[in-house]
């Protein structure tokens, strides 16, 4: 199991990006926001976590799991990756064109 989290905090705060840099936390800075992914297995995550609980950055998480733990596990809870879009039909024949609802 991994555990990832995706922070987010102003770009216009020096005094993070500098402990950030410090660090070696590699982070995308746009003109607003300033992001970075840290797994809590990686060596720096105890000085990024207790980053987080001072200053309150954004911070999502997500867990990731191998096939193996997958297959293992005794429950499974599906949840969708993204919030927007659709079932996307089959491409290759259309087949939904030709199936009669009865």
């Amino acid at each position: 199991m991994k555990i990832t989290h995706r922070v987010g905090f102003s770009a216009a705060d020096s005094g993070s990006r500098d402990l950030l840099t410090s660090l070696g936390i590699l982070f995308k800075e746009q003109p607003l926001v300033a992001t970075f992914e840290i797994e809590e297995s990686d060596v720096r995550w105890p000085a990024v976590q207790a980053w987080i609980e001072r200053c309150k950055p954004s911070d999502i998480t997500w867990t990731s799991f191998t096939r193996a733990e997958v297959t293992a596990a005794r429950w499974l809870a599906l949840q969708a990756s993204w919030h927007q879009g659709y079932p996307q039909p089959d491409e290759e024949n259309f087949g939904y064109r030709r199936r009669r609802m009865t």
